[in-house]
């Protein structure tokens, strides 16, 4: 309701697309999460309908996130969540965090081998570790275990923008190698 008249959700809606072409965010990268009616008593004898509609925007940088925000009083908009910040290249980071833990291992442990006179063998076996924390383990068999711990920052800070914080991906490599 706006000044005692119904406002029809069909409207709103195509306002809100409007003013998204606007700032440059297609429209296609609106949907609709969620929509509600409810029916209310308007006058003694009168009731009426009423929906709510809630939608989701995805939004491709935060230049365009605060250009949205700016204008959510003129579209009447009066609630908006975050549900979700990520990197569209995140899985692309990943892998290259997971390599370059890889990688730091076999270095470490040539070196360390090479502390002690003996060379380095192939990898024997090599895991992802989930958990974060420092473990300790032992060295058997003449097989060498390494972890190694990799944080990569893709992100490039822009001073004159709002920004997303930035992604720090951490990868825990458990290997072992074989001494020569």
């Amino acid at each position: 309701m706006e000044k005692g008249k119904k406002l029809n959700l069909e409207t709103l809606e195509n306002q809100l697309k409007n003013a998204l072409i606007n700032i440059g965010i297609s429209a296609e990268n609106l949907f609709i999460s969620d929509v509600n009616a409810v029916i209310s008593k308007t006058g003694w004898f009168t009731k009426e309908m009423f929906s709510t509609a809630k939608y989701t925007l995805k939004v491709s940088s935060p230049k365009k996130l605060k250009s949205f925000f700016n204008c959510l009083d003129e579209l009447k908009i009066t609630q908006v969540n975050i549900t979700k910040a990520t990197h569209s290249k995140l899985t692309e980071l990943k892998k290259e965090n997971k390599i370059a833990a890889i990688k730091a291992a076999k270095e470490k442990a040539y070196y360390l081998l090479d502390a002690i006179n003996e060379k380095l063998g192939k990898p024997v076996f090599i895991k992802e570790i989930e958990s974060h924390k420092n473990q300790n383990f032992a060295n058997t068999n003449n097989l060498l275990l390494n972890g190694y711990t990799s944080g990569i920052s893709k992100l490039k800070r822009n001073k004159t923008i709002t920004q997303f914080e930035e992604i720090i991906l951490k990868t825990s490599i458990f290997i072992k190698f074989k001494i020569k």
